[in-house]
């Protein structure tokens, strides 16, 4: 398979932490990156796929619109939220409605988030 080269930056602390795991499976730093961006790239196609559910998805929206059911749910299962992870929730939550209506939008058009071959 042909690959592409692009450019990317990125800071000095994240690639010292690529370079030590590509020493530590013997890979160059473009092998590392690229298994590395393959199971995030995977993840994040995961994710939108729960998300574009319409089972999960709305069970997800919920969560996030209320930030104190997402605590409540915490403490169920013996956890806690500390204020800046409540913070973050609280900051994701349009962006993650923005994702779903994008989805929703895409939904007739495309059912399978990945391309053909993947």
């Amino acid at each position: 398979m042909q690959k592409e080269r692009i450019t990317v930056t990125l800071s000095p602390e994240l690639v010292a932490r690529i370079d030590r795991l590509a020493e530590l499976r013997d890979h160059s730093r473009s092998k590392m990156m690229e298994k590395l961006l393959d199971i995030a790239v995977e993840g994040e196609e995961e994710t939108m796929e729960q998300l574009a559910s319409p089972v999960l998805g709305p069970i997800v929206q919920s969560i996030m619109d209320h930030p104190r059911l997402l605590g409540a749910l915490a403490k169920l299962i013996g956890d806690q939220l500390d204020p800046e992870e409540y913070a973050q929730w609280q900051e994701s939550a349009p962006k993650i409605r923005r994702t779903r209506e994008r989805l929703r939008d895409e939904r007739g058009r495309r059912h399978d988030l990945r391309p053909e071959g993947a």
